[in-house]
């Protein structure tokens, strides 16, 4: 299709990012471009493993390159990982061995080679740390002009952190080049905590999903069944999410395939960095005296119930698909 988005997906691939990849590889109003991989929720090898596995599952119909990105922050020494339950990131599935491998150039390269390609029409979605978006930056300080589009999922200015007292694990784990990209003139979108939360996939969700198998879906519906309920697993010693979990990384691409899914705010924004209790927190000046930070638009409303239904019918071919390409 002529007007299909452009995407460029940046992941940690965990549960939440391997929902995200198969939305993405579905849609028949997207084409991935590529993903990039990095460490964040599991380390850079498992991630890049994982992602693989995820392409394969998803059947785009379309070849989409794997690009091995960075494996530890843009300056600190020590990697820490985030919020993952299971060593290898997807729960409990259980998937094939990948046919394919990563490409061997370098995840900035990368990035400024499909910037060059798509002439103004890539879409960039982070759903991991922003290192690779930084280094592509610091090789390119004018890709904000070549590019139509940021999706950032992360940060948190109303909602408390997810990996501490005050920070989303994505900033939490490379405040740096969180900073560094948003100071970098980037066409930003910020999806953060503060419209994730909401945004819940719940127990009626995956009955509905599963109730619209096909023998053509049956296999990645399957697996998805296999991530949600381990999701789910971890949720019932809390009340409030018990049988529920945020779509952080879904939605970051929904809002890459339709932007009238949140509402946007412009927002002077920074990240600290210094802070030893602080660190990764991102500060938003909700004064608009514009004194700090940088002008980015920041999502404060979103109609979490259209998105997941758009999920849900993209992911069984109602609306949209890739299986049959």
């Amino acid at each position: 299709m002529a007007d299909q988005k452009r995407l460029l997906l940046d992941v940690d691939t965990g549960i939440d990012d391997a929902l995200a990849i198969l939305y993405a590889l579905q849609s028949r109003e997207a084409r991935v471009e590529g993903i990039i991989t990095g460490a964040g929720q599991v380390s850079l090898e498992q991630a890049t493993y994982n992602t693989l596995q995820v392409v394969e599952a998803g059947q785009a119909g379309y070849e989409v390159p794997v690009v091995k990105g960075a494996s530890k922050p843009l300056i600190r020494k020590e990697i820490g990982y985030g919020q993952n339950y299971d060593a290898a990131g997807l729960g409990n599935a259980n998937l094939p061995v990948p046919k394919h491998t990563a490409l061997t150039m370098s995840a900035s390269d990368f990035i400024l080679l499909k910037a060059k390609e798509c002439e103004n029409e890539l879409i960039i979605v982070t759903m991991g740390r922003l290192t690779n978006l930084a280094n592509a930056v610091a090789k390119d300080p004018s890709l904000g002009k070549k590019i139509k589009q940021v999706i950032i999922a992360g940060g948190a200015i109303r909602e408390a952190g997810n990996v501490t007292a005050a920070a989303e694990c994505n900033f939490w784990g490379d405040p740096e080049a969180a900073l560094f990209v948003l100071e970098a003139g980037l066409p930003i979108t910020l999806v953060s905590l503060d419209i994730t939360q909401p945004t819940m996939f719940t127990s009626s969700h995956l009955a509905e999903l599963l109730n619209k198998k096909t023998e053509q879906t049956e296999s990645m519906l399957s697996f998805i069944e296999e991530m949600a309920l381990f999701q789910f697993g971890q949720c019932e010693d809390s009340e409030h999410n018990k049988h529920s979990f945020a779509m952080q990384g879904p939605l970051a691409v929904g809002i890459a395939l339709d932007n009238t899914l949140i509402r946007t705010k412009e927002t002077f924004v920074q990240v600290e960095c210094k802070g030893e209790v602080s660190r990764g927190a991102l500060i938003a000046d909700l004064r608009q005296t514009a004194s700090v930070g940088q002008k980015v638009l920041t999502g404060v409303e979103v109609d979490s119930e259209r998105f997941i239904q758009h999920w849900i019918a993209t992911l069984t071919m109602d609306a949209s698909g890739g299986i049959n390409r």
